[in-house]
């Protein structure tokens, strides 16, 4: 994530509506896969704070930041973030 600029990378979490009520889902579209849809978010780890969504905005997609300790964050869908496929995790 540090080679990313503002050390914030994409994943697959949207706001099911752009909606200040809308629930987070995890949106996958894979061809590959075979999947496409919109899938409930047990397991949550946003952010102290997060999510922040104001009205008359459009932070309806979440990031994981490295200045969060990769906790989500929730930002525009516009901005233009690194995308994350598959992290290894050392044991």
């Amino acid at each position: 994530m540090k080679n990313c600029e503002g050390g914030k990378v994409w994943t697959a979490g949207q706001r099911r509506l752009v909606d200040a009520n809308s629930e987070f889902v995890w949106k996958v579209k894979s061809k590959r896969l075979g999947v496409h849809g919109m899938y409930d978010m047990p397991y949550q780890n946003w952010a102290r704070n997060e999510p922040n969504y104001y009205k008359n905005n459009d932070k309806a997609c979440m990031a994981m930041s490295s200045e969060t300790n990769s906790d989500w964050t929730e930002v525009k869908c516009s901005e233009l973030l690194c995308s994350l496929c598959q992290v290894s995790i050392a044991s």
